[in-house]
């Protein structure tokens, strides 16, 4: 099982910002990483893109869009799921 979470380093330790479904006293091995999403962008790329198509849009931007679209993202795979047999 790979899961990934945010942590704050604070006095020595990391502080997970969110629970862990793991047992008491699992051991797990742990990897750290410091970049940021930034850190992996292709912003020559994305300049390309900027210059043939417009700006592109904020994260928050597509994130407030995406909100308002009506419905279940997880019914509706169920559902084709389910029609399919």
């Amino acid at each position: 099982m790979v899961i990934s979470c945010s942590a704050i380093y604070e006095k020595g330790v990391l502080r997970l910002l969110e629970p862990l479904d793991l047992r008491e006293q699992q051991q797990v091995t742990v990897t750290v990483n410091d970049s940021s999403a930034e850190d992996w962008l292709d912003h020559e790329f994305l300049a390309i893109l900027e210059s043939e198509r417009g700006p592109i849009p904020s994260l928050d931007e597509v994130r407030a869009v995406l909100s308002t679209i009506p419905g279940n993202l997880s019914d509706d795979i169920r559902r084709e799921r389910d029609e399919r047999g």
